[in-house]
């Protein structure tokens, strides 16, 4: 179990607004952050990944964001894969579940993959990865149908391993398959 505790010290701050925020991962569990449009859940998604040693010690993080992989364009997901063999945590039997999906575009340069593709390799990248902790950003944007029912079986298969899992997800319904809602929200202005 990971705590997850944001206090006015901390001094996480959206639109000069103080966040301030508690709450335990646990595993098995699937826990989603809800908030109104702009409370800024990405900005804490992207406030855990700046301090991750702070808050997941000893334990290894994956990261699903949100922003498609325009920095890695010339490359393509086979060449990522041999970049990040060294880095990978452990083989998790989920990645199956999009491994074919994948495969059709894993040596195209990520510059000329659709929005749906470039989000299979975000998703592809996270489990190849691994961790302890998975924290997903909106991982059912540019989805088709298909690939929505697939990425629910892996957070379902990721429940099963134990994994801590927080997502952000705005579009989809996830009702059947979250445990517990935390709610984020800004407390007052900042002086």
């Amino acid at each position: 179990m990971t705590l997850i505790n944001i206090k006015e010290k901390d001094n996480f701050c959206v639109d000069n607004k103080r966040v301030q925020i508690k709450f335990n991962l646990i595993p098995g569990k699937l826990i989603r952050l809800i908030g109104a449009n702009g409370v800024g859940k990405s900005s804490f998604i992207q406030y855990l990944k700046l301090n991750q040693d702070s808050f997941f010690i000893n334990k290894k993080v994956s990261y699903l964001d949100q922003q498609r992989l325009l920095p890695l364009n010339d490359v393509s997901l086979n060449d990522l894969k041999e970049l990040l063999l060294k880095k990978r945590y452990e083989i998790l039997k989920c990645i199956d579940v999009i491994e074919e999906e994948t495969s059709f575009f894993s040596s195209k340069p990520i510059k000329e993959l659709s929005g749906g593709q470039n989000q299979l390799v975000k998703i592809y990248l996270s489990l190849f990865l691994s961790g302890d902790v998975f924290i997903l950003d909106e991982p059912f944007q540019f989805l088709d149908e298909k690939n929505q029912q697939k990425m629910l079986k892996i957070i379902g298969q990721l429940k099963s391993l134990n994994k801590e899992i927080l997502i952000v997800e705005h579009h989809f319904d996830l009702k059947d398959i979250v445990d517990e809602k935390v709610e984020l929200q800004s407390e007052k202005k900042w002086t």
